[in-house]
């Protein structure tokens, strides 16, 4: 076990603990404003990820809802995002009342290398 140091001066706890193992994030949202001088109004999802393990306990739906907030509270009306054609994921944005825009065949391999169709949603806020 390893003391556990305060702050400051370097002056120690009381407690003894073992170091935390480094947890790998169970979740994460990007999203990109647009730098096109017609596009300010916009931004791009362009990553939201659920780590499997934390899956079907509504973070993807939280964390979709906190950053369509954030886009809303910080000048943006109108948001878009691609997934996979056919993924889990579909069912998360059209129930958060995303629409689908259109569908592009062979847009992204995936790990296997196989290509796959996308398809495009958007979001007026």
């Amino acid at each position: 076990m390893v003391p556990r140091r305060r702050g400051g001066r370097g002056g120690r706890t009381g407690r003894l603990g073992r170091p935390r193992p480094r947890r790998a994030a169970q979740r994460v949202v990007t999203l990109v404003r647009s730098g096109a001088a017609n596009g300010r109004h916009r931004g791009e999802i362009a990553r939201l990820l659920v780590h499997r393990s934390a899956r079907g306990r509504g973070l993807g739906r939280r964390l979709l809802a906190t950053v369509e907030a954030h886009a809303a509270a910080t000048g943006l009306a109108l948001l878009v995002l691609d997934t996979q054609t056919g993924s889990p994921a579909e069912r998360l944005y059209r129930g958060a009342g995303w629409t689908a825009a259109g569908t592009i065949p062979d847009y992204a391999a995936d790990p296997a290398g196989t290509l796959r169709a996308t398809t495009l949603y958007y979001k007026r806020l």
